[in-house]
């Protein structure tokens, strides 16, 4: 899998984040999942150093393709694919889409939050 990368739509300090040190380096606006939360890198950082994730706010995510997201539906990260998409199968509850994504859009808005 590529390193996905999601875009912060909110300052850090109006976001909820975490201090977690990674035992991977990670990208600016890197998802991961930890603990069972989907979490968006607040900057980049080398393994093991902690940082800031977003674990709660508006965050825009890739999408899965053919897939519309209505605005209030619950949706899931597939790290596998590196996506976000409906299907709760083997997937880790994200949050809920805020603003419609149509199939053909190649990101949606997502109010992240903790599960």
């Amino acid at each position: 899998m590529a390193n996905e990368i999601a875009k912060i739509k909110a300052g850090l300090s109006t976001l909820r984040t975490l201090v977690l040190a990674h035992t991977a380096a990670v990208l600016d606006g890197e998802i991961i999942v930890s603990a069972g939360q989907v979490l968006v890198a607040g900057n980049a950082a080398l393994a093991d150093v902690a940082i800031a994730y977003a674990f709660r706010g508006p965050i825009e995510f890739p999408k899965v393709g053919a897939q519309a997201q209505p605005a209030g539906t619950v949706v899931y990260w597939d790290a596998t694919a590196g996506n976000i998409t409906t299907t709760s199968t083997a997937n880790t509850r994200a949050g809920i889409v805020k603003k419609a994504a149509l199939a053909a859009d190649t990101t949606v808005l997502v109010e992240l939050h903790e599960n």
